[in-house]
Parts: structure tokens; C-alpha cells; sequence
């Protein structure tokens, strides 16, 4: 007869794993916005340029569309999907 085995270790990996990021990030987040940004010893990113890289454009785009045709089962093509829509 075999016994099952418990979900709980993996369980506790996982939320190990997590506080091993917070540890390691949360100090370096504190150092950045607590002290480096106000005290001007380093620049903080300018909120013009990570709007002009747009990372997440094409998934934006892929949203919009399914919204799209989610409403109304046509897709549209509105400024968000201009040109990413082209139907001819």
C-alpha cells in the first residue's frame, strides 16, 4: 500500500523562496527611494523615458483586441490596434 505524500514541502519551498527575493531586494529598494533618489546621488529614471521604451505595448495590443472581440465579436480597429489590425 502506498501513502501519498504531502504538498506541504513544496509549499514551504516556495514561500522560502519568496522571502529569500524580499530579502535581497527590499534592502536594495529602501537604499534607491530612501536614500540615493533624495540625496541626488543617482539620477532616477525619467518618467518620458520608460513611457518611450513601452515594454508592454504588444501585450497591450493583444488586450485590446480580445476586449474587442470580446464586446462585439468583430475586431476593431481604434488608435490602440491602428495598424496592428490591417484588413486589406
Amino acid at each position: 500500500m502506498t501513502t501519498r505524500r504531502s504538498p506541504e514541502p513544496l509549499l514551504w519551498l516556495l514561500f522560502s523562496a519568496g522571502g529569500m527575493v524580499a530579502a535581497l531586494l527590499v534592502p536594495v529598494l529602501l537604499f534607491l527611494f530612501g536614500i540615493a533618489f533624495p540625496l541626488d546621488w543617482l539620477t532616477a529614471p525619467d518618467y518620458a523615458h520608460l513611457l518611450a521604451r513601452k515594454p508592454f505595448r504588444p501585450l497591450a495590443e493583444v488586450k485590446a483586441r480580445i476586449n474587442a472581440i470580446a464586446r462585439t465579436g468583430i475586431p476593431e480597429v481604434n488608435a490602440m490596434t491602428e495598424g496592428f489590425l490591417d484588413r486589406g
